[in-house]
């Protein structure tokens, strides 16, 4: 049975919290394929109720900007990497062999795109 239901701050998705103890994320919202009983639960829940958006605490709200960030700093560093490579500073060969992998991976998946 649901206890507390919110909206996550991206409103991308939806906490239930089940008197059980039970936790489940949904996508929100919530799509027609999502049939169990708990989903279905959630959906009756849903047509009559509006969910709260979750407040995060500010520390966790720095940490979560943290991570967000974290992609883009991975392309500055992957730039700079190619920038310092391309004026010869560096060679590619000087990175471990762990770095050219994950480089040329990237680099490859970005001609595919």
């Amino acid at each position: 049975m649901l206890s507390e239901v919110y909206l996550t701050p991206s409103e991308t998705s939806i906490e239930a919290q089940y008197s059980d103890g039970l936790t489940r994320v949904w996508p929100y919202p919530l799509p027609d394929s999502a049939t169990d009983a708990q989903a279905e639960e959630l959906r009756t829940w849903l047509e009559s109720n509006t969910p709260e958006v979750y407040q995060i605490p500010a520390h966790d709200q720095a940490l979560a900007n943290l991570n967000a960030s974290d992609q883009g700093m991975v392309r500055v560093i992957e730039d700079l990497i190619y920038a310092l490579a391309g004026a010869e500073v560096i060679a590619l060969t000087d990175l471990p062999q762990a770095a050219q992998d994950k480089l040329a991976a990237r680099q490859e998946y970005r001609e595919n795109l």
